[in-house]
């Protein structure tokens, strides 16, 4: 266990050194909270912001670290009793801030008086959305359309996360050891790639003109009247691999067309 702490303290220190080489201000990222359904009490399973899942390497509910020069600062409130009493004990915050290799850890009270100046990411609930331009003393852009510090925030940590390192690569093959357990003889699988039209997309100026040099927009009018195209496959899972049991449905573009020129 201590070696596990110690690789991943080690891992999160790399990567906001790596983070460190690209951006040369304050960054604060929040890992964000569960969302309501139906009603307040009904909620979400919660998972955390990913981009604070990638510098934290813990989903802490309601939580928020702060990264300056390679340091770490974790912002989060010890568990109430309430929650001690139907989830049972949690590892208090000093616990918590030592599993990560974090410099320094304190009450969410304290994260106002070092939000200001620090770029962020803006997170999906609005209950954290709120705290953010609160923290900031700033409007937060959403995280589709980032500006300013923010925006390079955003290009520096897409820069580092499009190859994953070593802790990164070690989780997908869990991830997929696990999926493949999951999968069982006599599971049927559908493999469902699609292609959709939604009118009032298409229709939008603001993405028509972000996406003018990558979609040719006539040759799509040609097909305005095609609102959606799925090609299926159903797959069996055998105790020796698998069975495509829709392999006689035409997947190729001559065979398709010569089906729907026959009808």
């Amino acid at each position: 266990m201590l070696e596990q702490a110690q690789t991943l303290a080690n891992t999160l220190k790399q990567r906001r050194d790596r983070l460190a080489n690209l951006v040369d201000f304050p960054v604060m990222l929040w890992a964000g909270g569960s969302s309501s359904r139906n009603f307040p009490a009904n909620t979400y399973p919660f998972r955390a912001s990913s981009h604070f899942l990638y510098f934290a390497g813990l989903p802490l509910e309601n939580a928020a670290i702060r990264l300056e020069a390679g340091k770490l600062i974790l912002f989060m409130d010890e568990a109430s009793p309430a929650s001690t009493l139907w989830h049972g004990a949690t590892p208090s915050r000093a616990a918590i801030a030592e599993h990560i290799g974090a410099d320094a850890a304190y009450p969410l009270d304290e994260l106002a008086t070092q939000g200001p100046g620090c770029a962020t990411i803006a997170v999906q609930d609005g209950t954290t959305r709120a705290h953010q331009h609160h923290t900031l003393q700033r409007p937060v852009p959403p995280a589709s359309a980032p500006a300013g510090q923010d925006r390079d925030l955003a290009l520096a940590i897409a820069t580092l996360r499009l190859c994953h390192d070593a802790a990164a690569i070690a989780e997908l093959r869990t991830a997929a050891h696990i999926s493949v357990q999951a999968h069982q003889a006599g599971m049927l699988v559908t493999i469902e790639p699609g292609f959709y039209q939604v009118p009032a997309l298409l229709a939008d100026p603001q993405r028509r003109d972000r996406y003018q040099t990558v979609v040719n927009w006539e040759r799509l009018a040609e097909f305005q009247d095609v609102r959606g195209i799925r090609i299926e496959d159903d797959v069996l899972i055998t105790p020796t691999g698998a069975e495509v049991l829709t392999a006689e449905l035409p997947t190729a573009i001559a065979d398709i067309e010569a089906l729907v020129s026959s009808v």
